[in-house]
């Protein structure tokens, strides 16, 4: 319950906690040591009163040792018409109660401790002194003590309780008095004034952190960003809310840093590979033309012809890099949007294969398409699915030899339609895998002579990240590669 409180709301009730136990420890200090005050005070000025009753009343021993009963009987009687707060007690000289006025019944004792009348008679008196209460074992009194002699010799000692049972049973009475009912009245009605104050104080001084905290959440809810999973949701707590927040944003921070980091050197890399790629085309195309300006004299039709295709070659080379790196750019960056809806796999299959059938046909490779359930729908943007099969139809139609064959297979998957693409050609060698899907990396093997840019698995992978797919490949060098990735299944 505390830990949902906002700020201003923990504030006021651990302050009004701190108040509550501060006010009830001086309360109880101020109670024990107001106790310990009247006990201290009442105990000196009775000090003398054993000793002045011993001189002043009859004797408590006859001439033979033995307890004058009535004697002690009138002086203790006496002496609490006088003040009915007082008991008085005769004791042996081992601490034996000898005789007293009360009844046998009210006196619980047989016998008081003298520790504490040894140290009254010493005159130790460093604060109140307290002794035993015949009458309530379990208690201490204060007293006031005298030794009586007979002869000269110790006969015992007049024992004289301070504090009775009736002034015990008064004290206690006080508790349900008017003044301090009124006086808790009253101090509860201050409580409920500081209550209030706080809370509308603590409001106020709080509410710069509230508006920053409510900003933050706000921030969270329109970025939504991913709180770990150990916080769920922003506490209410502000500052706890403020914690997650910039423990949040810190780690969101750093990762950006990294990837900054990492996109800066895949652009300084970036630039080199393009200034290497560029510059062999380039190079070709300004070598071949220049050789024909320079020796267009001495040049026949034909070889003019061969010069002028070499240099067409390199230029449809370099227009085809430059496209594909503006196609991996814009894939990669963050502003691209998938725009994905049902479509037949089977049928999109299909184009594509015409569209390389002339160049397949050339080479003597058949393509051959595999697929248990017909009419299959899968969930995707049209044009960048049909990017993925011509990259990788392409791919394999360049590292097939002459007379091979390329099958796609579809099978369907509980919730996914899983494609593979299946060449016959040279395969990619194992330490190569893992590399095949970098920017610009090209296989050893190849069966064409017509190398490609090295971006076209590259953008297969990202445009099937952005599909939350993921692609894997099987090769063993002269078994051929097996390209192979899920697509989102259509229900029917």
């Amino acid at each position: 319950m505390f830990s949902k409180l906002p700020l201003h709301g923990k504030l006021t009730a651990m302050l009004i906690a701190f108040t509550l136990f501060a006010t009830a420890s001086i309360l109880a200090l101020t109670l024990w040591s107001n106790s310990q005050y009247h006990a201290e005070i009442t105990q000196l000025l009775n000090k003398e009163l054993a000793r002045y009753i011993i001189e002043h009343q009859e004797a408590l021993f006859d001439k033979d040792g033995e307890v004058r009963k009535e004697a002690l009987t009138d002086t203790a009687m006496h002496t609490m018409m006088i003040n009915p707060l007082v008991e008085v007690y005769l004791l042996d000289p081992n601490g034996k109660i000898l005789g007293h006025a009360l009844h046998t019944d009210d006196v619980q004792l047989t016998r008081v401790n003298l520790s504490p009348v040894s140290s009254f008679l010493d005159g130790k008196l460093n604060g109140p002194i307290y002794g035993d209460d015949p009458r309530v074992p379990s208690q201490q009194c204060i007293f006031s003590a005298a030794p009586v002699f007979l002869n000269g010799e110790l006969k015992g000692y007049l024992y004289v309780v301070l504090s009775s049972q009736s002034f015990q049973s008064i004290a206690e009475q006080l508790t349900t008095s008017y003044i301090l009912k009124v006086s808790l009245g009253i101090a509860a009605a201050l409580m409920i004034v500081m209550v209030i104050s706080l809370y509308i104080g603590f409001k106020r001084i709080t509410k710069p952190l509230k508006n920053l905290t409510e900003q933050t959440r706000t921030f969270f809810t329109e970025e939504k960003c991913a709180l770990p999973k150990d916080k769920g949701v922003l506490p209410q707590d502000e500052l706890l809310a403020l914690e997650a927040s910039f423990g949040v944003m810190q780690k969101r921070i750093k990762d950006q840093f990294k990837e900054m980091q990492q996109s800066e050197h895949l652009r300084r890399e970036l630039i080199s590979n393009i200034s290497h790629d560029l510059r062999t085309p380039l190079a070709s195309i300004q070598g071949y033309i220049e050789t024909v300006i320079l020796k267009l004299d001495r040049l026949d039709n034909q070889q003019k012809k061969d010069y002028l295709k070499i240099a067409l070659r390199h230029s449809k080379r370099l227009g085809k890099l430059i496209s594909a790196l503006f196609e991996l750019s814009k894939l990669e960056s963050r502003s691209m949007a998938v725009e994905k809806t049902p479509f037949s796999i089977a049928e999109l299959i299909h184009d594509i294969v015409q569209e390389f059938d002339l160049h397949a046909a050339r080479k003597g490779i058949t393509f051959k398409l595999n697929q248990k359930t017909p009419n299959l729908l899968v969930m995707g943007d049209l044009s960048l699915i049909e990017r993925v099969f011509q990259n990788l139809i392409d791919n394999a139609l360049r590292h097939t030899p002459d007379g091979g064959q390329i099958n796609i297979n579809l099978s369907e998957r509980e919730n996914s339609v899983l494609v593979s693409i299946q060449d016959t050609g040279v395969g990619i060698a194992k330490d190569e895998i893992p590399f095949i899907f970098d920017r610009y990396y090209k296989s050893s093997n190849s069966a064409s002579k017509q190398a490609g840019t090295g971006l076209g698995l590259a953008i297969v992978k990202r445009i099937l990240e952005l599909h939350n797919s993921t692609i894997n490949v099987n090769s063993e060098p002269n078994k051929g590669a097996c390209f192979t990735f899920p697509l989102p299944l259509v229900a029917a």
